[in-house]
């Protein structure tokens, strides 16, 4: 009798110990850019790379053009000149932002004209995540994806809904 009580007072409490314990479940991340629906990141057809707000902190990014030259395949060229403003991002290597659809909260920010992107006057204090898409993305985005799509997020954002 002594066995069996001892039995299940160690028994319940290791269990009361693992009901007590809260649990995290790990969530997969879920991206938009690749296919324009919500699909989590290992089921998205095409390479999608996510730069959060928080990584962002940490590595104490104070710029888009810096964050945006520490993911692979992402090339920034700037104007080393005194009055020179311009620059330009190439993906995988095919020149000029001409040819990359640039996108804040949904709406493309690719002059019609030039194509080019001025995304140095964006509001970086309010950037949330970048998701970047690799690859030729025309077919679900339009002509200015020939390379990719960079997409980025505010921290105050609501979803959208048409």
């Amino acid at each position: 009798m002594n066995i069996l009580a001892f039995f299940l007072v160690i028994f319940f409490g290791l269990m009361s110990q693992v009901m007590a314990e809260p649990r995290e479940v790990p969530l997969e991340e879920v991206v938009v850019t690749a296919t324009r629906t919500e699909v989590s990141l290992s089921k998205a057809p095409g390479v999608v790379e996510v730069l959060k707000g928080e990584e962002m902190e940490l590595r104490n990014i104070k710029s888009l053009d810096n964050a945006l030259s520490i993911l692979s395949g992402v090339y920034h060229k700037s104007g080393k000149g005194f009055m020179e403003t311009t620059s330009s991002i190439s993906l995988r290597g095919i020149p000029d932002d001409k040819r990359l659809l640039f996108m804040w909260e949904g709406l493309p920010l690719n002059d019609p004209y030039s194509g080019s992107v001025t995304y140095n006057l964006l509001p970086f204090e309010d950037l949330d995540r970048i998701e970047v898409v690799k690859g030729p993305f025309s077919s679900v985005w339009g002509g200015y994806a020939m390379s990719g799509v960079i997409k980025c997020y505010n921290k105050n954002a609501t979803k959208k809904r048409i």
